[in-house]
């Protein structure tokens, strides 16, 4: 998973690595939505949240709050 920190804000969202997401679809979409979002703990994972719940979204063993993390630790 990459992105760049644009004035605080995540922006190049890319994710990718050795993990399950369903639908397959979602993945892009996320990225999406990921786009812009503050780089602030609370905010990532509600993001990250929402998106799930709104989509139907299933990652195994990685929860939203894990996955909001991987962008505040990397960037």
């Amino acid at each position: 998973m990459t992105a760049t920190d644009q004035e605080g804000r995540l922006a190049d969202v890319h994710i990718s690595g050795d993990f399950f997401i369903y639908p397959r679809s979602a993945l892009s979409k996320l990225e999406q939505a990921l786009e812009g979002a503050p780089m602030e703990a609370e905010v990532l994972t509600e993001v990250v949240r929402e998106f799930y719940f709104r989509e139907g979204v299933e990652t195994p063993g990685i929860t939203p709050e894990v996955l909001a993390g991987v962008f505040l630790y990397q960037t």
